[in-house]
């Protein structure tokens, strides 16, 4: 999408989440949004907005995440951000904001994350910011504002009760080592001074203590890569040692991520209890956890059966990409115990509480008890999450119900996108076929190579299996793809062969153009099939035509407006989607 925001949009005052990050937006924002007074999450991100950060956004106090990164915004920061005190997640990062930062900043206390990188401010940081007991994370590299960070992509802060330490990290955290400088503050102006020493004294020795550290640093660095080049390939990590303790967290909407001590992900699956096993999947052992920080998150984690020589390399691609479906990367974990040799990889994840798609499609007791709504609301989701994928070339290659997690609300989200290699160009090389035997493409068993179709192709055929709750491999004629089965049931024209009994109140108009949408997808060759942005824009089509108002139907509706605008990126018009919109909120 390209433009500028239509005032329109301030007209759906009901609205808690707008996510319009990376489209193509220019000019300025509209001061009708002043109005979105229910506005929870905004996300500004990756646009061309320019002018100053509008005054009106002080107005808007139910806000919990900020984001105006990645923009053209100019000017000082607004103090009245100061009131918005639900904040815990707020962005200036890549604008060419100026001035100081505003003290009142420090009136948000509930912030865990703050990022004025890539700008050009001034001055020192207010006192004020060493009210944030939450903050855990500071992005200030080449803030313009003064701060002693030598490298790394932010400030990483480990709370005192009055003061904040930077951490020195470099290449995406994998080493966090302090640095023991404090983040320069602008004194009170009542401030005495704590030293008789001169001024050159003072800077003498602070100079020299931070080289010696520096020196100490790097050397242990170096120490710690000899050592590692030394072990065995199959178990070569591409991360640090489990000795550096991490205090930080970095959001996945921040290209970054929290590590965690194997100590601290023991302690929070209580020591990898059978209670907390929740199963094995593709990439190993799956745990819940809660985390150590905050007793009412809980995680997912999984812990890895291979080790990978690219695994700080997909990590930093899953933390890297955020969208309400896709699972959402909390955290992750090298851990190296030099004396036994044994190394672990982990990642953690948000927790999806009703689980994988699996369990509701395969037997067992919820086998075939999710709803027309519930399921065209699935198939809308995990091809939204693909589009997004396939924008950056990322081919995820399992595509199944069992990679496919569902939270409180069943809202679909892609699991285990991350543990994949990204495309080189639009084709990727692994040394073997990854999939699941059913969904795998056969372009792509024939060639190895993976490309967004062998993607659309697994969608086709899980789609198939969430409208019919009908396995994937049929037990007819010694073993049939359900691909195939259906193909033959449309040629005969035996529609009604193919409805779900658990469903007897799907529209036959509605399964057929479903089916023959899921054959376009598993067709061959590879090149006829559509792309996942028009199979997106065909289930939207289908859904608004076919799931009527009424019930349990609108209430998932209304669900999924509060939780997403659904702001196409796929050229559609814009004036549509908002008048659609209006007319469901009534």
């Amino acid at each position: 999408l390209s433009g500028e925001i239509l005032p329109k949009l301030a007209s759906l005052t009901r609205l808690k989440f707008l996510d319009i990050a990376e489209n193509r937006f220019s000019g300025n924002i509209p001061a009708e949004f002043g109005a979105l007074t229910n506005l929870q999450h905004v996300n500004l991100a990756g646009n061309g907005f320019q002018g100053r950060i509008p005054a009106f956004f002080a107005n808007l106090t139910n806000l919990k995440m900020l984001s105006f990164q990645n923009n053209q915004f100019s000017g000082e920061i607004p103090s009245g951000l100061g009131t918005l005190i639900n904040l815990t997640d707020l962005s200036f990062a890549q604008n060419k904001l100026s001035g100081t930062v505003p003290p009142t900043l420090g009136n948000l206390t509930r912030l865990k994350t703050l990022s004025f990188a890539k700008n050009t401010l001034s001055g020192t940081f207010p006192p004020t910011l060493g009210s944030l007991t939450r903050l855990t994370t500071l992005g200030v590299r080449d803030s313009g504002a003064n701060c002693s960070v030598e490298s790394g992509q932010s400030c990483v802060v480990k709370q005192t009760s009055s003061s904040l330490f930077c951490y020195w990290c470099s290449d995406f955290c994998s080493y966090c080592v302090p640095i023991s400088n404090p983040l320069p503050m602008a004194p009170p102006p009542s401030s005495p001074p704590s030293s008789g020493l001169s001024l050159g004294a003072i800077i003498g020795i602070v100079v020299g203590g931070i080289l010696v550290i520096g020196l100490l640093a790097i050397g242990m660095l170096l120490l710690y890569k000899r050592r590692s080049t030394k072990a065995p390939e199959k178990s070569n990590p591409q991360a640090g040692d489990g000795s550096f303790k991490e205090e930080s967290s970095m959001p996945s909407h921040a290209h970054m991520c929290q590590r965690y001590s194997f100590a601290e992900v023991s302690k929070a699956t209580d020591n990898w209890a059978e209670a907390n096993h929740i199963g094995t999947g593709g990439y190993g052992e799956v745990y819940r956890g809660v985390s150590p920080s905050d007793p009412s998150v809980v995680w997912g984690v999984k812990r890895a059966k291979i080790l990978t020589n690219d695994f700080r390399r997909e990590v930093e691609e899953m933390a890297s990409k955020s969208h309400p479906n896709l699972v959402r990367l909390l955290g992750y974990c090298v851990h190296i115990d030099m004396a036994t040799e044994h190394h672990e990889q982990i990642v953690i994840y948000e927790f999806c509480s009703n689980g994988d798609l699996e369990k509701y499609l395969s037997g067992g007791p919820k086998k075939g008890s999710l709803s027309l709504e519930q399921r065209m609301e699935v198939v809308v989701g995990v091809a939204r999450g693909l589009e997004y994928l396939h924008q950056f070339d990322i081919v995820h290659r399992d595509i199944k119900p069992a990679n496919v997690l569902l939270d409180a609300n069943m809202q679909a989200k892609v699991s285990d996108f991350g543990l994949v290699r990204m495309t080189e160009g639009t084709t990727v090389n692994p040394t073997r076929v990854v999939g699941t035997p059913g969904y795998v493409d056969p372009a792509y068993s024939r060639t190895n190579k993976a490309t967004p179709m062998a993607d659309v192709h697994s969608f086709g055929v899980m789609m198939l299996e969430i409208m019919l709750t009908k396995p994937v491999v049929m037990h007819v004629n010694g073993g049939t793809n359900i691909r195939d089965w259906v193909a033959e049931r449309v040629q005969l024209g035996e529609v009604d062969a193919l409805k779900d009994p658990h469903l007897d109140t799907v529209p036959s108009e509605l399964l057929l153009k479903l089916v023959e949408l899921a054959l376009q997808c598993t067709s061959l060759p590879a090149s006829s099939r559509p792309h996942m942005t028009e199979v997106v824009a065909q289930l939207v089509a289908m859904k608004r035509e076919f799931v009527k108002d009424g019930g349990s139907a609108k209430k998932s509706r209304m669900q999924k407006i509060d939780d997403e605008v659904a702001m196409r990126k796929t050229g559609s018009n814009m004036e549509e989607e908002l008048e659609l919109l209006d007319e469901m909120l009534g």
